[in-house]
């Protein structure tokens, strides 16, 4: 029997049989060509591939689970103090560290808002593999290729950062991760399978979108619009954007030399234990200053230092809020030039960039005499500052941020309502309380 060779809707060679001669002429009739659809056609994907789809379609969904769960963790970890993540299991294996780490974020959205976009794009594509009508017999194979490819990069970039600048690892994300891999490992089964069909995938995938300008532009435009809108309805929860009033406020010292600011003759007494990096310890304050605020010269807050840096605190064996033992030292020596509270708020404010501060800033922002603040930090006086207050706080066995002293009970976290309605003059609504 002869053969010759014909182009497929895919542009790439396939054999074409001929019919056999007649035994009276020895001339062939005609040749015979195996049934492959044409582009629009509407035959269901061959069994291999149909396996791969659905494989593809219960990944990615399994996928969106996982995101969800981790964008609810993301938002629980900077707004809610309480939260305790099930994965949250020791300092190198815990959800809520990758979350609060600046990491978390990118291009104005929390990395695992992108995992739902790619994970539902992943899903549409494969189950439209699934239906009758397709551009083309293996569509979409090429493209869940490269969605996969790009997806493991990106899985193999957030975990190095993990190891190497978070140093946590998060559950969740491994799965994400095992996922994106095994997305790429059935992509890449499927595309084999078809080229030995016959298909070139990829090419033939590009070449569909093209030949379809309008419907790919409304389906990028489309895409686009998505991410625009969801960018513009997320509030950038995860910022520190504190409204801290100070002006007018009176401060002071203790008897025992530590910050207050609010009433010079209080009713009430309330000691905060605050780290610079932690995420919700900004928040909290932005609240207890409003309560000191509305509570008519009857509450004065008294700061404590407790960061949760292994350089100066024993309990912290690894590196955790790398910056923050030098940053309450910061605020320690620019307490002794009387500009404490100026240095609290900016550190507050800014101790969760990406970049560490420098003493430069501190001193630009408080308006410090740069050769006094360094002459502190250098003789350590800072450092025996907080010293003190990491030890005050083992002592009431406290061992996170924030919390709280009130009339000889300890509240971490967050004050709880009763508490916080005591502070505000008769009439006000306590703000820590809404």
């Amino acid at each position: 029997m002869g053969e010759a060779k014909a182009k497929d809707c895919e542009g790439g060679d396939r054999p074409v049989a001929t019919a056999p001669a007649t035994p009276e002429t020895g001339v062939t009739t005609g040749t015979v060509e195996p049934a492959i659809p044409a582009a629009g056609a509407t035959a269901a994907p061959a069994k291999p591939l149909r396996w791969s789809f659905l494989a593809l379609l219960v990944l990615a969904l399994a996928g969106l689970g996982v995101s969800v769960e981790l964008t609810r963790i993301h938002v629980q970890t900077h707004t809610n103090p309480a939260f305790h993540s099930f994965c949250a299991l020791s300092k190198q294996v815990n959800c809520e560290t990758v979350a609060a780490s600046p990491w978390s974020v990118f291009l104005g959205l929390p990395v695992s808002v992108w995992g739902l976009f790619g994970y539902a794009l992943v899903a549409g594509l494969a189950g439209w593999g699934l239906v009758r009508r397709r551009p083309h017999p293996a569509w979409p194979c090429g493209l869940l290729l490269v969605l996969g490819a790009a997806m493991s990069v990106v899985s193999a970039v957030l975990g190095t950062i993990s190891v190497l600048y978070i140093e946590s690892l998060c559950i969740l994300c491994l799965c994400s991760y095992v996922l994106n891999f095994a997305i790429l490992g059935v992509g890449l089964g499927a595309c084999r399978r078809a080229r030995a069909a016959g298909h070139r995938p990829l090419a033939a995938d590009l070449r569909g979108l093209a030949a379809r300008p309008a419907a790919t532009a409304t389906a990028a435009l489309v895409a686009l619009g998505t991410v625009v809108a969801v960018r513009a309805a997320v509030p950038a929860y995860w910022e520190s954007k504190l409204d801290l009033p100070y002006a007018g406020l009176p401060t002071g010292h203790t008897a025992d030399g530590h910050p207050w600011i609010g009433a010079a003759d209080p009713d009430l007494v309330l000691v905060e234990f605050s780290d610079y990096q932690c995420p919700y310890c900004g928040r909290r304050h932005e609240e207890l200053r409003r309560l000191v605020q509305q509570a008519a010269g009857r509450l004065q807050v008294v700061h404590r230092h407790l960061p949760l840096d292994q350089a100066c605190h024993p309990d912290v064996d690894r590196p955790f809020h790398r910056w923050s033992c030098r940053y309450a030292e910061f605020a320690a020596c620019a307490d002794e030039q009387g500009k404490f509270w100026a240095a609290n708020d900016f550190l507050f404010q800014q101790g969760r960039r990406r970049e560490p501060i420098e003493p430069r800033d501190v001193a630009a922002a408080a308006d410090l005499d740069e050769r006094r603040f360094a002459e502190c930090l250098e003789a350590g006086r800072g450092r025996q500052v907080v010293a003190a207050d990491i030890e005050a706080a083992r002592a009431l066995q406290i061992r996170g941020t924030p919390t709280f002293l009130f009339e000889g009970k300890v509240y971490p976290g967050q004050l709880p309502p009763e508490v916080t309605r005591r502070f505000v003059a008769p009439g006000a609504t306590a703000t820590a309380d809404r």
